[in-house]
């Protein structure tokens, strides 16, 4: 996972070019998508939401082509609006060359990652982060795995790593629920 703290220097070390690693990686943390899901995305798919502020994206394949599209939040949305102003089909480029390969960008964010001392994180941690930071925001399980794209709320839960601090403010929180208990009188 992805922390916090860790975040500016990841967007510093992907700011540089090719232009296209910066934008890929916020918003793959701003919705979840997977690399491939936000490779493959076209501005036609995107523009709609993004140009509409509907709060929604479309992207083809899997469970994510839901009618009415993928909720994403305004910071993505002005994203998107940012990348479908450019011109061409696909949102992402390698600079003029043409669409960018899964090969190339997590090879390009996996060494990225590593030269600011985040050895060992791949693409996926953002999709991982997105995920439990829905869990440690309090959105529940069937939420998360509409968010994520999960037709199973079992495979959404290997993202959701809820911190001991929110567990134990999830249990004083039941325990504050209950009525008529002998203690309380």
């Amino acid at each position: 996972m992805l922390d916090p703290e860790d975040e500016p220097k990841l967007w510093e070390a992907l700011a540089v070019p090719p232009a296209f690693a910066l934008p890929l990686a916020r918003l793959a943390l701003l919705t979840g998508m997977r690399e491939n899901e936000l490779l493959t995305l076209e501005k036609t798919e995107a523009i709609s939401g993004a140009a509409s502020s509907s709060s929604s994206i479309r992207s083809g394949g899997g469970t994510r082509a839901e009618p009415g599209g993928l909720p994403v939040c305004e910071e993505a949305l002005k994203l998107l609006a940012e990348l479908c102003a450019r011109t061409g089909g696909r949102l992402f480029t390698d600079d003029d060359v043409g669409p960018v390969t899964l090969s190339r960008s997590s090879n390009l964010f996996r060494r990225r990652a590593a030269a600011v001392g985040l050895a060992g994180m791949g693409f996926h941690f953002l999709r991982r982060t997105f995920g439990t930071r829905l869990g440690e925001a309090g959105v529940g399980p069937y939420a998360i795995a509409r968010l994520m794209g999960h037709s199973n709320i079992k495979t959404s839960m290997i993202y959701v790593h809820p911190p001991v601090e929110s567990l134990r403010r999830a249990a004083e929180a039941a325990a504050s629920r209950r009525a008529g208990h002998p203690a309380d009188t």
